[in-house]
């Protein structure tokens, strides 16, 4: 064999082995040619998507304090309480659509303010000879962005990474010989109030962010009749003061939140000042303005350092007029990075970075062909044939958005996470309460990643104080509210637009049951008292006091349920009773003006499923809490709660067989709406359980069955997590390949999925069903929320053989196993806490290290609490309901309870 043919062999081998070892790196063979194809880096304040174009860099950046308006600019609420007796009056005769409308008009307010883009970094080349051999990489375990490249002969290779130690951006260009020719920039979108300036070596850009910016067309705002809330942009009698959408400074009383931005070049080549263009011309940054450009030549290496600071102050301070000095603090982080060798810049970042995401390892097979493929590549063939690598590495590129997006101390991620390129952007970029904030937290705790969920925890600490305002101004109740949504100001009050989603008060519910899955978790007892228990209690006062007869609506229940007095089930729509879309005899209604009939629809109706899920998990856990912490002073209210929780409104299963949405059966305008709010308490709530709710975990599998399996991405992950909690694996799957729907290239076939760069496509970008994925694999694998552990509860079949290493489940405990062919083969399980553990398996095992025993009662582990409940409703023929007591099942395989010492490691074997 001759030396040519066995370099060559020897390389193959190599490389197949290299990536066998490694595949957790996104590798792309062109720059990206838009948003939804740039790579995403970041590091809890400060983000960028990389373009990664040889020869016209642009990198779009955001700091995550960076917000239109300030508290000046937030809606003062109102008083709803002059029209809440006919409102409820109203749901009582059943006039929903005269509820409705009353609703729209006069209980709504206004739309929450803006996250902003920060600017953009834009590295031109003198270079102009062609570019071959290209290749951008974004490597998981290390966080570190890598483009290499040759042109002209020359080898190439840009490093850049986030770095979370030194709150900076580090980009290190390198070449084999010293032809580095390039002209640097920074821009922004924020024209009126921008400021650039250079010094040695450094660019800078000083700047406002808008005072307002508004996502609402005028005709919205009209139809709405709600000029009114809108002061800034109407005058009193409606005519527009601006025409503009977004305001800057002396447009709206100098409001808006200060921005300094650094870039630093340390090279040995030549520096030369280029003066300012009016704009920047490309297609991707056009009508920005930008400022002076650094050229720098003549040397083999450089290497930028970005830093940029804020005037945030918190959510209750004018940044504008109490701001902090983001001057000073910008100045103060950029010199310590550039003191700071760039081998030790990037040794910090990886270590700290890999604190955190190498606590958990995720790998099942792909073959060398799936691995060898470029990622857009490797996306469009998964629908022809399954890459459980490409499976693992979307899992950990969750982990990886998460590090990336939320630190302690930092600000909890938006629907984008960290990362925007538009003033108005869609949704205005802010928390949508709903769902999508509360799902971009799914798997912190599961996937090990706790900390990660400190800013949330923050935030919804922050809400608890604007909300309470809100409950006492709007409702004339106790307690603390917020509804659909807010942004970095805590607004508590309803957005403008339509109640199907803007009048939904049930937010510091779902928020609050964060909170109390922490402790869970964690264990953390301080937490539980100083943090989370004010938050749960100040929740459940305002639910105490909302809560009305179904039957009556008084206050107190007269023998009947207790429901929520006005409700939706977000952001579904229900046919008005004896209206739809078919005659009784089940005929087609006739066409009206050339259009297909539109029956009578309305949102707004009283007591809905997800409503009375949220409040009874809520009032247990509170109930829980208390006797944890022994609040002997609240025992009233406790005895209060717990007696309303037995007459909260049981969960209904319907004529189809599935579980209601609404009190009444009512007939969905949408049969296949994205949102499926009633299916809280199966997840991510813990009260339909196989073992303890089955016929209640039936309905559910046939309302997602009527429901169906495509939607849009956060919605598919959402619907992995509720396939996997009915231990259907292979529905799970189906679900998981859904979600690889190559979206805007390949093949897609239209609908929610994922861009060439993994993120989640909604469409547009929203990074929620990334993060809803990520929990939904955990789930597959892995599950406590019934007391005890359970592995392997939904494995699909085409998950062969694999390993996972780290995720966490309630009780303190983290795990470790490996299966194939179906079966586990290794496990272990370490305790954080000590105390009982509770283990669930298909297979016989026995425990290495503690004397293990058939597991009897409930679990003495206060850290694995059930929350299932153990009756329902059925509907009847003639349309009434018959109360019915859950059946009680024994899951197959076995349950053994062992005692555990904190910080030791037990071995599970299985035979």
């Amino acid at each position: 064999m001759n030396k040519k043919l066995l370099s060559l062999l020897s390389g193959i081998l190599m490389t197949s082995i290299a990536l066998q070892a490694n595949d957790l790196t996104l590798k792309y063979a062109t720059p990206a040619a838009n948003w939804n194809e740039a790579t995403p880096i970041g590091n809890g304040h400060i983000g960028a998507m990389v373009f990664g174009d040889p020869t016209d860099e642009l990198i779009r950046l955001n700091d995550n304090t960076l917000y239109s308006g300030e508290p000046a600019t937030v809606w003062k609420g109102h008083d709803i309480t002059p029209s809440y007796d006919k409102v409820v009056g109203m749901l009582l005769d059943g006039q929903y659509t005269e509820a409705y409308d009353l609703i729209q008009y006069h209980w709504l307010g206004r739309l929450h303010e803006c996250y902003q883009p920060l600017g953009d970094i834009l590295m031109s080349s003198n270079n102009t000879a062609a570019v071959t051999g290209y290749r951008r990489s974004l490597n998981l375990e290390d966080a570190v962005l890598t483009i290499t490249y040759t042109q002209g002969g020359v080898h190439y290779k840009r490093e850049i990474f986030a770095s979370h130690p030194s709150d900076v951006i580090v980009m290190r260009l390198t070449a084999d010989q010293p032809t580095i020719d390039i002209d640097v920039r920074l821009s922004t979108p924020h024209k009126p109030t921008t400021r650039f300036n250079t010094e040695s070596h450094q660019l800078d850009m000083s700047g406002q962010a808008p005072g307002h910016a508004q996502r609402r067309s005028d005709g919205m705002i009209q139809g709405w009749k709600a000029e009114g809330r809108h002061p800034e942009l109407y005058y009193a009698d409606g005519t527009r003061k601006y025409k503009e959408d977004v305001l800057y400074s002396s447009q709206i009383d100098g409001m808006g939140t200060y921005f300094e931005t650094r870039l630093h070049a340390l090279t040995d080549g030549n520096i030369e000042v280029l003066p300012e263009q009016p704009l920047h011309k490309t297609s991707r940054g056009s009508n920005n303005p930008v400022g002076p450009a650094l050229h720098i030549s003549g040397t083999k290496e450089v290497t930028f350092i970005l830093a940029s600071e804020s005037s945030f102050n918190g959510w209750q301070k004018s940044p504008s007029r109490e701001g902090k000095d983001a001057k000073a603090l910008v100045d103060a982080t950029l010199q310590k990075a550039i003191s700071t060798p760039y081998a030790e810049l990037l040794k910090n970042h990886r270590s700290d970075y890999q604190s955190l995401f190498n606590r958990v390892s995720f790998e099942m097979p792909s073959t060398d062909a799936q691995k060898e493929l470029f990622i857009p590549d490797r996306i469009c063939a998964f629908a022809e044939s399954y890459d459980p690598g490409l499976v693992a590495m979307m899992f950990q590129f969750g982990r990886y958005l998460m590090i990336s997006c939320s630190r302690p101390g930092g600000q909890a991620m938006n629907l984008q996470g960290i990362w925007n390129e538009r003033t108005i952007p869609s949704w205005n970029c802010g928390y949508t309460l709903n769902i999508n904030a509360e799902m971009n937290y799914w798997p912190a705790e599961s996937a090990n990643l706790s900390e990660c969920a400190e800013p949330f925890f923050d935030m919804i600490s922050e809400l608890a104080i604007s909300g309470a305002k809100t409950a006492r101004t709007m409702y004339g109740r106790p307690g603390w509210v917020a509804h659909h949504n807010t942004s970095i100001w805590r607004e508590t009050h309803p957005n403008d637009g339509t109640p199907a989603s803007s009048f939904w008060p049930m937010a510091s519910a779902w928020l609050s049951d964060h909170l109390w899955e922490h402790y869970l978790y964690s264990g953390d007892k301080e937490f539980l008292a100083t943090k989370a228990y004010p938050v749960m209690k100040g929740a459940a006062e305002f639910f105490s006091s909302w809560l009305v007869d179904c039957k009556t609506g008084a206050p107190e229940s007269q023998g009947n349920w207790l429901v929520t007095p006005v409700s939706n089930s977000p952001e579904n729509t229900f046919i008005i009773p004896g209206d739809g879309f078919l005659n009784p005899d089940g005929t087609p209604k006739p066409w009206v003006n050339g259009k297909p009939y539109k029956p009578k629809k309305s949102t707004i109706s009283m007591g809905s499923t997800m409503d009375m899920s949220l409040i009874r998990e809520l009032f247990g856990n509170v109930i829980t809490a208390a006797g944890i912490l022994d609040a002997d002073n609240d025992s009233a209210f406790i005895a209060k709660i717990t007696e309303q929780r037995e007459q909260l409104l049981p969960y209904r299963i319907g004529a189809r067989g599935q579980l209601q949405e609404w009190q009444q059966d009512f007939e969905e305008n949408e049969p296949h709406h994205r949102h499926v709010s009633h299916l809280y308490g199966l997840y991510p709530g813990a009260q339909i359980t196989p073992d303890v709710t089955p016929e209640l975990l039936d309905a559910c599998a046939q309302t997602l069955r009527l429901r169906g399996d495509e939607a849009t991405g956060w919605s598919m992950g959402w619907k992995i997590n509720l396939w996997a909690r009915l231990l259907d694996g292979d529905h799970a799957d189906i679900i998981v390949k859904s979600l690889f729907n190559p979206v805007g290239f390949g093949h897609g076939k239209g609908g929610g999925g994922i861009y060439p760069n993994m993120l989640d496509a909604h469409p547009p970008f929203q990074i929620d069903g990334n993060f809803g994925y990520t929990a939904g694999i955990i789930e597959m694998l892995m599950q406590s929320h019934e007391g005890y552990i359970d592995l392997l509860p939904a494995l699909p079949s085409t998950w062969k053989e694999g390993s996972i290493k780290g995720i966490r489940s309630k009780g303190g405990f983290v795990i470790d196993m490996k299966w194939k062919d179906g079966r586990l083969t290794e496990a272990s399980i370490l305790s954080e806490q000590g105390g009982n553990c509770r283990l669930h398996t298909a297979q016989k095992a026995t425990v290495k290290g503690s004397r293990a025993k058939t597991a009897q009662g409930e679990n003495p582990n206060p850290m694995f609490r059930t929350e299932a409940v153990n009756a329902y409703e059925q509907i009847q023929k003639d349309g009434t309901y018959q109360l019915a007591t859950t059946s009680t099942t024994a899951r197959q395989g076995q349950t053994i309870d062992f005692p555990t010492q904190k910080g030791k490691r037990y071995t599970i074997s299985f035979y």
